[in-house]
């Protein structure tokens, strides 16, 4: 959330509302086209058998290939997520205490290690209460930025005014943050698909309402921050927007609130990462194995932390190049491949049931491998 503002600067005022509105309703499109697959694969299931999740779905779709690409799109968004945020929580640890006399690299190194009893979550449901915490933690950086924007609202006009369409010397570097944060929407869909009670009706309005939601939340934290620390001072705007902050009492607060939102979202990010790669490629290992690869994948995290010199620039990337293959490659190519063998199936017929000609050419053998 708080590299939104930084988008927003180098995308362009308009353009970069209008992108952003463009990618959230693709994202919610390609989650919808997720849970057609699901329900395709599901079909032919063992009874009994747990729902797949996104890795099994491509690889059930795309056969190996689908599976190591998923996988190489969670790892690259995930743990690219992970090392952004660590060097964030760094730099500003570091600026808002001062006192400490530690370097942000330093800082990075140091939470790494507490942020080791990730490897260690079996199961996040349990965890649903924190992440609740975590929410409104982000919600209330979200009303300290826009409280600041709002004591300069007089000049907010001129802003609008003021400001280009688009900003062609940066665009490239916004599309790929826009694209960043979507990647939950869709990666997420079959695992809380398939835990509702009754996901056929539910989970459309679930949807519905996250899109709207986050779009809302999201844009109104881009522009009140571009406003308020980009334009109301006359600089160019952070792309790790906390460290234009002045070391005031209330910043300090937002910044603690949002660090505090960061370090409860580690869990779920890290564990959707750890899952995908123990259930394609060590399924059955010892747990003494899976918690080491674990905890090798979180240290080698705080080390890339150290190294990398621009959040938002190594931010855009990953979600440039992670998540447009886990949320539009993927899933079209999953979709072209189920059409295709079909010569004479109608484009009017649903996923669903071009899934089923799919399923039924491919061997129960393999569906099931998937899922193991």
């Amino acid at each position: 959330m708080q590299a939104m503002p930084f988008y927003l600067y180098s995308a362009g005022l308009w353009f970069g509302i209008a992108f952003f509105i463009l990618s959230m309703v693709l994202a919610a499109d390609a989650a919808l086209i997720v849970v057609r697959c699901h329900r395709a694969v599901t079909f032919t299931m063992r009874e009994g058998a747990h729902a797949p999740g996104y890795t099994a779905l491509m690889c059930a779709l795309l056969g190996r290939f689908g599976e190591v690409a998923a996988i190489f799109s969670i790892v690259l968004a995930n743990w690219g997520s992970c090392i952004a945020y660590t060097k964030y929580i760094g730099d500003n640890l570091a600026k808002f205490f001062p006192a400490a006399h530690l370097a942000g690299s330093t800082w990075s190194m140091l939470i790494t290690v507490p942020l080791l009893a990730c490897a260690f979550v079996e199961d996040v449901s349990k965890m649903a209460c924190t992440s609740f915490l975590g929410l409104l933690a982000g919600q209330a950086f979200a009303c300290l930025v826009v409280a600041q924007a709002v004591s300069h609202g007089s000049t907010f006009a001129d802003f609008a005014a003021s400001e280009p369409v688009v900003r062609w010397s940066s665009v490239q570097v916004a599309m790929g943050l826009a694209v960043f944060c979507k990647e939950g929407m869709v990666i997420m869909t079959p695992s809380v698909y398939g835990a509702m009670k009754s996901p056929q009706r539910g989970y459309p309005r679930a949807l519905l309402a996250m899109t709207v939601f986050f779009t809302l939340n999201y844009m109104i934290v881009a522009v009140a921050g571009y406003f308020r620390f980009g334009y109301v001072p006359g600089v160019e705007v952070r792309s790790e927007l906390t460290l234009g902050f002045d070391t005031t009492p209330v910043n300090s607060a937002t910044v603690c609130l949002y660090l505090v939102q960061l370090l409860l979202s580690f869990p779920p990010v890290l564990f959707t990462l750890f899952s995908s790669i123990e259930q394609a490629w060590l399924p059955g290992r010892p747990l003494l194995v899976r918690r080491a690869l674990r905890v090798a994948i979180i240290a080698a995290m705080g080390a890339v932390a150290v190294a990398v010199p621009r959040f938002g620039d190594f931010l855009a990337v990953a979600g440039g190049l992670g998540n447009s293959l886990g949320i539009y490659v993927l899933l079209d190519l999953a979709a072209l491949r189920a059409t295709s063998q079909d010569e004479h199936e109608s484009r009017s017929e649903s996923s669903l049931s071009v899934g089923h000609h799919l399923l039924r050419r491919r061997s129960r053998h393999h569906i099931h491998r998937c899922f193991l």
